[in-house]
């Protein structure tokens, strides 16, 4: 389950690899606008006011899964179009 410091770590984790250029999606409109206006207290906080999205969500756990799957990232990716660049 995602609950506690495991879901922050998690979160934190996910979040800090997306800014840093880690992680690259193609533009999917919906999980892109969920991504742009999640605030902090949607994100971190829990209860019937605050609702983590989902692609937030499937991004986290994919990401805290990829060395454990024995998938690593290549750290010299260049995106066909844009370089080293986020396509977002």
């Amino acid at each position: 389950m995602m609950v506690g410091r495991d879901r922050a770590r998690l979160l934190t984790r996910y979040i800090s690899a997306c800014e840093h250029g880690e992680i690259v999606y193609p533009r999917i409109q919906f999980a892109y606008g969920e991504h742009k206006y999640a605030g902090q207290e949607d994100v971190f906080e829990s209860g019937s006011t605050h609702h983590l999205p989902d692609s937030i969500s499937a991004g986290a756990l994919a990401w805290s899964t990829h060395n454990i799957a024995g998938v690593q990232a290549e750290e010299n990716f260049r995106h066909p179009l844009r370089g080293n660049r986020s396509i977002w």
